[in-house]
């Protein structure tokens, strides 16, 4: 993982500058991945 504490503000930041692009976007897709299945998760119930 980074060695900085980074937050979502961060990330936003980035895609804003470009720079970092690539693994941003990735944990982001991952992120949204665990929020939908979460989501599924709890509509089953």
């Amino acid at each position: 993982m980074h060695s900085y504490r980074w937050t979502v503000a961060d990330t936003v930041v980035n895609f804003g500058a470009g720079t970092g692009a690539p693994w941003a976007i990735g944990y982001l897709l991952l992120a949204i991945l665990f929020f939908y299945v979460d989501w599924q998760e709890r509509r089953k119930n």
